[in-house]
């Protein structure tokens, strides 16, 4: 979750919406929690110290999930303004730039449930994403994956419906 821009986002526009904000450290959950408290959403927002979806019980409505997908060797060659704002593990993808995706794959086909999946992707990574999710297991509606661009045209987000 970060600072939980996109969580309290959700809320702010989905008035009946609850969410489960997670992250891998206790001080991104309490920076979270209190920008919630800050835009009167914080009613509706839990934390939860955890990687990615690991350990939650799902049976959701919605996942949406901005994980690190550059690439490692990419991060050097990256705008001196992402680079020296962004923590690393926020922007360190791995060698391929997958490992958060797989991982999320893995727990969630592990978990089981039905629900949809939105990812904010590197720039046109969208084929690599989808052949990473099905290749940890994670089964979803091939036909419906929907691709969503940005302002520029370029994919830039894969949202899926998965399947138990």
């Amino acid at each position: 979750t970060g600072p939980g821009c996109i969580a309290i986002t959700l809320l702010a526009e989905l008035q009946h919406a609850e969410v489960t904000a997670t992250h891998v450290t206790a001080h991104a959950i309490h920076t979270a929690l209190l920008n919630a408290q800050e835009h009167r959403v914080e009613e509706r927002l839990a934390g939860q110290e955890t990687n990615l979806a690991e350990g939650l019980t799902l049976d959701y409505d919605l996942i949406v999930s901005n994980p690190p997908y550059i690439k490692t060797s990419d991060i050097a060659g990256l705008q001196t303004e992402v680079k020296g704002f962004d923590p690393l593990d926020a922007l360190d993808g791995g060698g391929s730039g997958l490992v958060c995706y797989q991982e999320l794959g893995r727990q969630l086909s592990k978990a089981g449930g039905t629900g949809h999946l939105i990812v904010e992707i590197a720039v046109d990574d969208h084929d690599r994403v989808i052949a990473g999710f099905e290749q940890v297991g994670l089964k979803f509606i091939r036909g419906a994956v929907q691709l969503w661009r940005d302002l520029t045209g370029r994919v830039r987000c894969v949202a899926i419906e998965t399947l138990c």
